[in-house]
């Protein structure tokens, strides 16, 4: 678990990479409270990588597309639950 100072540092971080921004609203992912890390596809398409907001943990990623009459976002795709791991390679 991951203390929410550091959580904090980390999301602030992630904002500084080009392209990158966090969602300024919480996310709610399968039931469960999150932020979400974004970018935008420049295609009307935005990726989000969703965290718990209690733990840091990843909790999801999912994809949304905006709707062409204007009406709100579309959720194209979503994915919960992840395993990690601590390697000793990067592949």
């Amino acid at each position: 678990m991951v203390d929410a100072a550091t959580r904090a540092v980390l999301l602030e971080a992630a904002a500084l990479i080009p392209g990158i921004h966090v969602l300024d609203a919480p996310v709610d992912f399968s039931g469960r409270p999150g932020v979400a890390v974004a970018v935008d596809e420049g295609t009307g398409s935005q990726h989000q990588l969703v965290f718990d907001s209690e733990t840091g943990v990843p909790i999801g990623s999912r994809a949304l597309g905006v709707r062409s009459d204007g009406t709100g976002d579309l959720v194209l795709w979503e994915s919960s639950g992840y395993s990690s791991a601590i390697v000793g390679f990067a592949p």
